[in-house]
């Protein structure tokens, strides 16, 4: 038997009164709001009823998730085993633990992790899926294996801040995991014929015929599915629960260097001579806006440049910071951060400086990661790895040097040092470029919407326009 050792905040309190009685259950609260103790309370009441705990996240926060444990718990260290490569070797294995920790992209990746997982998990098990949009997938092999071994559990429990990354999409697997009976639709093709709408086109073998593209047209009955959903779900704002300090925005600009113009108005002039009009897709536009943000944020071939003028405003405003703040330093490129390691090694010593990406294996991440805390000033990180799950609140300075496409991540990340326990203003400077990808991305996150999408669906309208000019237009606009 275990205790829970923190005393739990109103909203979460609230948030066990209503999920207790049920069998599944869904924590979507925001980051930073203490969704692993209101799980981990859960399981506490509930654990005359099952033997094992199976805790699924990304990779890179199993030590976050043991930590977790070990703070807000009373369970014995040696009772909780991480799924790593060093747990998962036949000497160091603990299946007799109480608490397995298991990375969700493992499941895709190893036999060895799916079989053990197959092997332990009985109908006595309790199975919770921390940062569900991660099987937010319904064909991903990790989303499919992880929900068809976890059916047999008698408990199962998904949490996130963000369960719509996109739209109502992302609710069918994470749903699907709890259990098919919530949304009334064994299979995926029986959810989309009764909520979402496709584009189509006449079939190539058949002009009488018309098949779908895969483009979503529209979602509907959203109302249908929330009252579905609501009695399994506990859905909790930062604002509505927590008393917070303020989030102070600043934009910091630069030009580009003739170098980085003449290399972005080519790939634009590239992308245009290289495909046909209907051809564009999703793919094709996050190929071409890729492109050009890489040279935005200094990229020449595969490597960073030292010498450009983002360099330089990352730079003068690390300058105007006091010496003694910690910084996290966001970007979403591992060549950026290896440049901006580099640069910062040079101005301010290696030992100040501090990479946590996906370079960096887990054990030397959470190595860096506990120097940075201790003696540290920079914490060079990607939204890919970092964005999820971190407390780091020792920073009240953010900086982004290049910025996500997609709104979700760049809220992740901002949460991560601006949840419980941070009591200072919390600053965001965000490094542009002036007439280039970065203005289009900052508007879009204004509006909490994806870049790549937005540009689609204006693309695709002027494609049946059949409006070359006005395409050609656009894409130069970038």
């Amino acid at each position: 038997m275990f205790h829970t050792t923190t005393e739990l905040m109103t909203h979460q309190a609230r948030a066990v009164a209503k999920l207790s009685p049920s069998r599944v259950a869904a924590l979507f609260m925001d980051m930073g709001t203490g969704k692993s103790l209101t799980a981990l309370r859960l399981a506490e009441l509930k654990q005359a009823n099952w033997n094992k705990l199976f805790w699924f996240c990304p990779c890179a926060l199993r030590q976050t998730v043991l930590e977790q444990i070990i703070e807000h718990t009373d369970i014995p260290a040696d009772m909780v085993t991480v799924w790593n490569q060093q747990g998962m070797r036949k000497r160091s294995r603990r299946d007799d633990a109480l608490v397995h920790i298991i990375g969700i992209e493992t499941m895709s990746s190893s036999t060895n992790a799916v079989l053990r997982y197959n092997q332990l998990l009985t109908e006595d098990g309790f199975v919770i899926v921390d940062e569900s949009s991660y099987i937010k997938a319904n064909r991903a092999k990790r989303t499919q294996r992880i929900t068809a071994m976890s059916d047999r559990s008698r408990y199962r429990m998904i949490m996130t801040g963000t369960p719509l990354t996109d739209s109502i999409i992302d609710l069918f697997a994470q749903m699907t995991f709890l259990s098919p009976k919530i949304l009334g639709h064994n299979s995926w093709y029986s959810f989309a014929n009764a909520h979402i709408e496709y584009e189509t086109k006449p079939s190539r073998f058949n002009k009488s015929m018309r098949i779908r593209t895969g483009r979503v047209l529209r979602t509907f009955d959203k109302d249908v599915l929330a009252a579905q959903i609501e009695p399994y779900v506990f859905q909790v704002r930062r604002e509505e629960c927590l008393d917070l300090p303020k989030q102070i925005y600043v934009d910091r600009t630069c030009e580009l260097a003739e170098w980085q113009r003449e290399l972005y108005e080519q790939a634009k002039l590239d992308a245009l001579a290289s495909r046909d009009w209907d051809a564009w897709n999703d793919t094709s536009i996050l190929q071409l806006f890729t492109t050009l943000q890489k040279i935005v944020v200094g990229f020449a071939g595969q490597v960073v440049r030292a010498d450009n003028p983002r360099i330089d405003l990352l730079l003068e405003t690390i300058g105007e910071i006091a010496d003694d703040e910690p910084l996290i330093i966001w970007t979403k490129y591992l060549e950026a951060a290896d440049t901006i390691c580099q640069i910062l090694g040079r101005h301010y010593g290696s030992d100040q400086v501090w990479k946590f990406t996906g370079r960096v294996g887990e054990t030397q991440r959470n190595h860096n990661l506990e120097n940075w805390r201790r003696k540290g000033r920079f914490l060079i990180a990607t939204q890919a790895i970092g964005g999820h799950g971190l407390t780091l609140n020792e920073a009240a300075y953010s900086l982004f040097y290049a910025d996500s496409f997609k709104y979700a991540e760049r809220i992740q990340a901002e949460g991560r040092n601006h949840r419980i326990g941070q009591e200072r203003p919390v600053v965001y400077t965000t490094l542009r470029c002036e007439d280039t990808i970065d203005n289009r991305i900052e508007h879009k996150l204004q509006l909490t919407d994806s870049v790549v999408s937005d540009f689609r669906r204006m693309v695709d309208s002027l494609v049946r326009q059949g409006d070359q000019d006005a395409i050609k237009k656009a894409i130069a606009s970038l």
